[in-house]
C-alpha cells in the first residue's frame, strides 16, 4: 500500500466531510468590516475595491454616521433611513451559489435594506400582508422573471440588539434559506435554480439605490451595521460570521 496515500487518507476524509458541511473557508466575493471609525472609505477585506459612504467619497447628506457604540464596543456605521454605503460591482464573472451575511442592529421596526445588488439579491425588511418580514430574495440571471425568497416575521430579528443575519442560495436546487444568529428562520425550496452571470451592478448597503432619479435611495435601514460579507458558496451555519 502506498504510504503517502495511507497517511493522507484521514486528512482527505476530513476535507471532504468539511466541504460537504460547508465549513471550509469559502472564497469571499466581498467583505466589508464597517469599523474604520472615521473617514469616507470602507476597505474591502477580499479585494482592493473600496466602498464609500454615500454615493461618492465626498461628504454628503446620504452619508451614514460613525459611532463608537457598535458590536462589542467597536466602531460601526449608523444609518438613519436616508443613508447608504456604495460599493463597486463584484469582479466575479459567474456566481453559482451565494451567501449574503450582515452583522446588524435594528433600531426601529420599519422597512429597511441591509444589502442589495439590483437584479441579483436583496436582504431586507419588507412589508408583507400581515406585517413586516425579514426577507432574502434572489433573481438568478437565467430566470430573472422567477425570483425566489425566504421570508420570516420581523419578530425573529431582535429589536435594539446585535444580530447575525444570513441568506443562502443554492443554485442547483434553487433553495433559499434565511438565518438569524445561525438558526434557520425560513426556507423556500420552490426556486427554479440558475446562476448569476456577469454580476456588474453596484452593491448598496443600508438602502436601495437608484429609482426614478439618479442618486436617489429608498427603503433605508434605521440602525447600525458593522459587517457585510458576500461568499461564492452556499455556507452552512458553521461557516457564518463568528458569534464573538
Amino acid at each position: 500500500m502506498n504510504l503517502f496515500t495511507e497517511r493522507a487518507r484521514p486528512y482527505l476524509l476530513v476535507c471532504c466531510l468539511s466541504a460537504l458541511l460547508g465549513v471550509l473557508p469559502a472564497e469571499d466575493l466581498a467583505h466589508w468590516k464597517l469599523e474604520e471609525g472615521s473617514g469616507q472609505v470602507v476597505r474591502n477585506l477580499a479585494g482592493d475595491d473600496e466602498a464609500v459612504l454615500g454615493f461618492d467619497a465626498t461628504e454628503e447628506a446620504q452619508d451614514p454616521q460613525w459611532t463608537a457604540q457598535g458590536w462589542q464596543g467597536r466602531p460601526a456605521l449608523y444609518f438613519d433611513g436616508a443613508s447608504l454605503v456604495s460599493a463597486p460591482p463584484l469582479k466575479a464573472r459567474v456566481i453559482e451559489d451565494l451567501t449574503v451575511e450582515c452583522r446588524a442592529y435594528l433600531d426601529k421596526g420599519k422597512i429597511g435594506t441591509l444589502v442589495r445588488m439590483n437584479g441579483m439579491f436583496c436582504l431586507d425588511v419588507f412589508p408583507g400582508k400581515e406585517g413586516l418580514l425579514l426577507r432574502f430574495v434572489v433573481w438568478p440571471r437565467e430566470v430573472p422573471d422567477k425570483p425566489v425568497s425566504a421570508e420570516a416575521p420581523i419578530a425573529v430579528l431582535p429589536l435594539k440588539e446585535w444580530a447575525r443575519i444570513a441568506g443562502v442560495y443554492e443554485q442547483a436546487s434553487g433553495k433559499v434559506t434565511l438565518y438569524v444568529d445561525g438558526k434557520e428562520v425560513a426556507r423556500n425550496e420552490a426556486g427554479a435554480g440558475g446562476v448569476f452571470t456577469d454580476p456588474r451592478m453596484s452593491v448598496a448597503i443600508g438602502a436601495s439605490s437608484g429609482g426614478a432619479a439618479e442618486g436617489s435611495l429608498a427603503r433605508g435601514w434605521v440602525g447600525m451595521i458593522s459587517e457585510v460579507r458576500l461568499s461564492g458558496a452556499a455556507l452552512a451555519p458553521a461557516g457564518f460570521l463568528p458569534e464573538q
